[in-house]
């Protein structure tokens, strides 16, 4: 069984493939976004959208990384990412 991890940082997405047999990580991805400019001295924000794109390319860089190694991921994966309005 594999598991897909996604991580949201600060700089970038980065998701991995996991193989949870034998505790090897069978790939990953690493996809950076950009803060929005212009902001105030010491204010950071970013686009969510470019979150959804990056998590996106990271998954399909993945996939193509298994697939050029003739594996095969066929587990069905579920994620939530929690936003907080202010």
């Amino acid at each position: 069984m594999h598991f897909l991890g996604i991580e949201i940082g600060h700089g970038g997405n980065r998701a991995v493939v996991l193989d949870l047999e034998s505790a090897v990580i069978r790939a990953e991805a690493l996809v950076p976004h950009d803060s929005i400019e212009g902001l105030p001295a010491g204010y950071r924000e970013q686009n969510p959208a470019q979150w959804i794109d990056s998590v996106a390319r990271a998954v399909r860089q993945m996939y193509q990384e298994l697939m050029s190694r003739q594996q095969y991921l066929v587990d069905t994966l579920h994620s939530a990412a929690f936003l907080q309005s202010n």
